[in-house]
């Protein structure tokens, strides 16, 4: 698999991610932040989601059953979560909550990303299913 981006299409997606990020001064202290569908309809929006916005949000963007591919660090292609599978954590009247992101009955996805059905999600070792 080889990925060719051309310079307008570097700088507008650089453009778009500093607009983003610029955006996450103004959003208040949230408990998570789940994908929607149209952050999957072009791989490089996922891809800029997945690089540029997710690892500000410190673990608190979930995407349980939404996966991107991407090259790991020995140049190897894998499918990994978009953000964190779940975060678990206490409210101010002390509840324990364990909070999931899961985007459904969405096929209108782009190659190299993946929306596992919910039915296959919860059978997942890390939901707790066989």
């Amino acid at each position: 698999m080889a990925f060719v981006f051309n310079q307008q299409w570097i700088l507008a997606h650089i453009r778009m991610s500093l607009r983003a990020l610029s955006l996450l001064c103004f959003l208040p202290d949230s408990d998570s932040s789940v994908p929607n569908s149209h952050e999957l309809y072009v791989y490089a929006d996922t891809y800029d989601m997945y690089t540029n916005f997710v690892p500000h949000l410190r673990g608190r963007y979930l995407s349980s059953n939404v996966n991107i591919t991407v090259f790991n660090s020995d140049g190897v292609v894998e499918s990994v979560p978009v953000g964190n599978r779940y975060t678990k954590f206490t409210t101010r009247k002390g509840r324990n909550v364990t909070s999931l992101g899961v985007l459904y009955n969405f096929y209108g996805n782009d190659v190299n990303t993946t929306v596992q059905t919910v039915a296959n999600m919860v059978k997942e070792e890390w939901v707790g299913g066989s």
